[in-house]
């Protein structure tokens, strides 16, 4: 009897705020999962924890009643950690909805609620029943994210990406008295190619493109990626195959993309070079899943452990995503309105992404006095939005990372083309700084993994790509070639094989269907487009 009564009079009571804590941050990793890790939202759940504790704290001091207390900081809990995605959720009803929903109204209407829901509960006869009800519902709640997370994780263990590593023969070679050139991968993350910029931002970039050209760099006017999304395009290009070349990993109904992820880092082209005696440097991209941190030299900002999972240091994406799902999406979108003044920089995710992308150009000017071979692999997360830069380097903070923007957003088209404008500046130093500093001439393959503006599949796979290949490397090139062929034409022409080339073709998907994939024609027609 007295253990029942330990678990009506205390555990019960807890566990309501408790349950309905942990329930938002663990359905944000279910809905994100493969982009997302477990660590990266440690800190929203201890937050989220704190919260409910406070919140049963304060309910059973003001009601001197726990069974109360538990039922009222649960509705405390849900209403503080749900606004978000209730203030979203008002903003689809339609132009009523636009007009009327605003945090002016809706918070103190949702403040207002709570306070009504605890009188109430403070009336209430038996509230012992309706606590045991209430984690009940918590606890059911929980069991599709947890499913998910479980089965995600089950699958990706089972598929494994092994069968990369089994293609690698080590049989690249130099001619006798060559030297092994240093290879530098630096990805643009949705950088769009000129005739998109053109059509649909209003942005003429053929002055970088002749920039480029004017270094020696060969530009794929017409160059499309192998897929819409980065996993797909950098697994691909990084193992020189389509990824419907692993039937043991690829499956067309399938939605588990995590050994995909793992073949960016364990790759064909990093394994091939490293019989060579190649060196691995990479910079923190600031996402987990694109990033080799188990390089040789491994470049990040934030280096210490505690920053590293997530103890210490700014807000990440994951937990500003979280953030916009909670209360404090009311500071949060005041400080938007000011461009993101007034917020300190750690608590600023734009600022934080701001911070990573000139760190990865400050850095990537500083690599070539590494020591020889090296493959210098960097990934930076821009011109994809959010759009931090303006043409002057000034702030912006329009958007952020997993926005939506409709092609008629004219502010978000021009702040996109001027961002790319503040790249292209900071793009051509770095190559300038690598190309005169190099003791020989590298190999680089300057791309993109994607595009950004979506009038049609064409447009979202219509990317920059431009190739420096020393020694006349240029005339193997043309026009239209995509990644997947970036390394077996490298190989090719420096190390000796005869991998030959892959016909160039892209395949669209969608996020809730990404391995059925349909073929995008490429009617670049060589207008002159630059």
């Amino acid at each position: 009897m007295r253990f029942r009564s330990v678990i009506r009079e205390w555990i019960v009571p807890f566990a309501q705020p408790t349950l309905f804590a942990v329930i938002p941050p663990v359905s944000l990793l279910a809905a994100n999962l493969g982009e997302l890790t477990g660590i990266e939202l440690l800190r929203p759940l201890l937050a989220s924890l704190a919260l409910a504790f406070f919140s049963f704290l304060m309910s059973w001091l003001i009601l001197r009643d726990r069974a109360r207390a538990g039922i009222a900081s649960a509705l405390a809990t849900v209403l503080l950690l749900s606004y978000g995605h209730l203030y979203d959720g008002l903003k689809t009803l339609g132009i009523p909805g636009e007009t009327l929903v605003r945090h002016r109204f809706l918070a103190p209407v949702l403040i207002g609620l709570g306070l009504v829901g605890v009188w109430l509960i403070a009336r209430l006869k038996r509230s012992g029943e309706g606590g045991l009800v209430i984690v009940v519902v918590g606890l059911s709640a929980l069991v599709l994210p947890v499913s998910s997370i479980v089965q995600y994780s089950v699958e990706a263990q089972q598929l494994s990406p092994s069968s990369t590593t089994a293609n690698v023969q080590c049989d690249l070679d130099l001619a006798p008295g060559d030297q092994a050139p240093d290879i530098y991968i630096v990805i643009m993350d949705a950088y769009e190619r000129s005739d998109v910029l053109r059509a649909v931002h209003g942005f003429d970039n053929s002055s970088f493109l002749d920039q480029l050209r004017d270094l020696g760099f060969y530009v794929a006017d017409g160059a499309m990626s192998n897929y819409r999304f980065t996993v797909l395009s950098l697994s691909s290009m990084l193992n020189m195959d389509y990824v419907q070349a692993y039937p043991e990993l690829y499956d067309p109904n399938g939605r588990n993309w995590w050994p995909f992820a793992q073949m960016i880092r364990d790759n064909r082209v990093r394994r091939e070079l490293a019989c060579l005696g190649y060196t691995t440097v990479a910079i923190d991209s600031g996402v987990f899943w694109t990033n080799w941190d188990d390089s040789d030299y491994y470049l990040a900002r934030t280096g210490d452990p505690l920053r590293r999972v997530g103890m210490l240091g700014g807000v990440s994406r994951a937990e500003s995503l979280f953030l916009d799902t909670t209360f404090a999406r009311v500071a949060l979108d005041a400080v938007r309105q000011t461009g993101g003044l007034g917020l300190p920089g750690g608590l600023d995710p734009d600022s934080m992404h701001r911070e990573t992308v000139l760190y990865a150009f400050d850095q990537l000017s500083r690599l070539p006095s590494l020591p020889s071979p090296k493959l210098v692999y960097v990934h930076i997360l821009s011109p994809h939005p959010p759009m931090v830069f303006g043409q002057e380097a000034g702030t912006r903070g329009i958007g952020d990372f997993d926005a939506e923007f409709s092609s008629d957003d004219q502010t978000a088209l021009r702040a996109y083309g001027d961002q790319v404008a503040y790249l292209n500046a900071r793009l051509l130093e770095a190559m300038q700084a690598i190309l005169q500093s190099s003791p020989n001439p590298p190999v680089i393959l300057l791309t993109a993994d994607h595009g950004w503006a979506e009038r049609d599949a064409e447009d979202k796979h219509s990317i920059l790509h431009a190739y420096f290949l020393p020694e006349n490397g240029a005339l193997a090139l043309y026009p239209t070639i995509t990644p997947v062929n970036s390394f077996r034409l490298i190989f090719d022409l420096y190390f000796g094989t005869s991998l030959g080339l892959l016909p160039d073709q892209s395949y669209y998907s969608t996020l809730d269907d990404r391995f059925n994939f349909r073929l995008v024609e490429n009617s670049w027609l060589g207008s002159g487009d630059s």
